[in-house]
């Protein structure tokens, strides 16, 4: 007997794409409904039995429609996750996940589904992922508690019942300045933001990266000091961590997160070999939070490093 298996639902209005995804899907060894308009995505999550869902940004309103639109992908995405599946557990992480495709041509578009509640983004063409979707989609899986199908049905009731855990101190889900953001994803940029599923989120030249606090807080700390242009932008080693040895440890770390997010170590950070570190981009490519926002971030890590916000120092 063929035990339970997950099941996607995916929104895709490109035969060739669609025809992409349902292999990689069927890969993990996971069941599939699929259709190519917003009417169609909505009549299936209505009829449920859906384990996660894989959405193109730009898909058509009924399935007789000639061109697909941003619009229609938004409104499905924000039925599924306002509306039909808003539940979160107390990390904030969604007990419904839900991964987005797009090209995405400008970053600002990335920023506001993030806000909005994205879980991750898988980019077109499928090769030009850093991580592979597959992999997407399994630690879609896990982060929202169904490594094992028979999880599912437990997890489902949970985000169709809503509710969500409260910002610290009332801050909103993200807060970015919105100078900078909308341009092409090929200039260079850097965007933190306080998007938190249990996990921190900056953009690096338009691509979402997921760090886990202390990473954060160190990408973070750069950024203010090279947005400020203090000491030209270097902070010392022990202004990134009390202790140095610890923060040559982060530091490591911090370039495997990137690596892995095909984002090579020499992009981002650079450091003088004498224990300063400085993000490379100018300060203008920069949109950073202001220190007293990231002190009201819903990350309480994150919240501690910035309630006593430290100067940069050679």
């Amino acid at each position: 007997m063929t035990p339970p298996q997950h099941v996607a639902l995916i929104v895709e209005d490109d035969p060739a794409m669609a025809a992409d995804v349902i292999e990689i899907v069927q890969a993990l060894g996971h069941g599939h409904v699929i259709t190519d308009c917003l009417e169609g995505g909505l009549d299936l999550l209505g009829k449920g039995g859906l384990c996660y869902g894989i959405f193109d940004l730009e898909i058509k309103k009924s399935a007789d429609s000639i061109k697909g639109h941003v619009d229609m992908g938004k409104a499905l995405f924000d039925a599924a996750r306002k509306k039909i599946y808003p539940g979160r557990a107390a990390d904030d992480t969604h007990y419904w996940q839900i991964l987005m495709m797009s090209y995405y041509k400008d970053h600002g578009m990335v920023v506001r589904m993030l806000r909005d509640g994205a879980d991750a983004f898988i980019r077109k063409p499928l090769p030009d992922n850093p991580t592979s979707p597959g992999e997407e989609i399994l630690e879609a899986l896990k982060r929202s508690g169904r490594i094992s199908h028979d999880r599912c049905a437990e997890m489902t009731r949970k985000a169709a019942r809503g509710g969500r855990k409260k910002t610290a101190q009332g801050a909103p889900a993200i807060v970015i300045n919105p100078s900078g953001i909308g341009g092409p994803a090929s200039e260079p940029s850097l965007v933190i933001t306080d998007r938190w599923d249990g996990r921190c989120w900056i953009l690096v030249n338009g691509l979402p990266v997921s760090l886990s606090p202390k990473p954060f807080v160190m990408v973070s700390r750069l950024a203010l000091a090279r947005k400020a242009d203090l000491n030209h932008g270097y902070v010392y080693k022990t202004v990134l961590d009390a202790a140095a040895t610890a923060s040559w440890n982060a530091t490591r770390r911090l370039y495997k997160l990137l690596e892995a997010a095909g984002i090579p170590r020499g992009l981002l950070i650079e450091n003088d070999s004498r224990g300063n570190f400085r993000i490379r981009f100018e300060p203008h490519q920069i949109t950073v939070l202001e220190p007293a926002v990231l002190a009201r971030h819903a990350c309480e890590e994150v919240q501690k490093a910035f309630s006593k916000l430290e100067t940069a120092r050679p």
